[in-house]
């Protein structure tokens, strides 16, 4: 039996009375945004594939790429631009690497890895972007109208993308989301719960 809203009341319907459209689909668990030792966090990227295989359909281990509107370099800061600063170039050292791991833990149908990367902003909001299939290069948009820019031309060349919006409870100004820079094409689902 399933319980659905209808206006003012509820309705039960039988499961022998829905539609045979859902009947073939099943359901599938995923995580489009995890870290490891790629960039900066922790551990190596084989655990991070080996655990998400485990328990889960699909996977996207996302390197910390780019900033391009990062605080100006002060003093009391330095420490924070460094660090990232050193996770990105780690990310840019070992990307081709990571995707010939990436294809060698893929099982089509089976267990599937999407390749991805996130892009920090503090005039938009973080991105995670995340290749259809297992090729793509890191993008360096100064902004998100340069992001849609790049997502459009590779999708012209037959590379589908997304740009997943995260952080989304965060203030303006420190990564959170600025929904008006929301754009569903490139966003077909947001970030709900983050662990930050």
């Amino acid at each position: 039996m399933i319980a659905r809203r209808i206006p003012g009341w509820y309705q039960v319907i039988r499961v022998s009375e829905m539609s045979d459209a859902y009947q073939n689909l099943r359901p599938l668990y995923g995580d489009m945004h995890n870290h490891c030792g790629i960039s900066y966090g922790h551990g190596s990227l084989e655990d991070a594939l080996a655990n998400a295989r485990e328990q889960l359909d699909f996977v996207s281990i996302t390197g910390h790429a780019h900033w391009p509107d990062m605080p100006v370099p002060e003093e009391r800061i330095q420490y924070i631009i460094d660090f990232h600063e050193m996770g990105f170039e780690r990310l840019r050292a070992s990307w081709d690497g990571m995707m010939n791991t990436l294809r060698s833990w893929n099982e089509e149908g089976s267990f599937v890895v999407f390749p991805g990367f996130e892009v920090h902003s503090c005039a938009s909001g973080d991105r995670n972007m995340l290749y259809k299939d297992l090729e793509g290069e890191i993008l360096y948009p100064s902004s998100i109208g340069e992001l849609h820019s790049e997502l459009r031309r590779l999708r012209k060349g037959g590379r589908d993308s997304i740009a997943q919006p995260h952080h989304v409870g965060d203030r303006k100004g420190t990564r959170g989301l600025y929904w008006d820079s929301f754009d569903p094409s490139f966003a077909p689902f947001v970030e709900m719960l983050s662990m930050h």
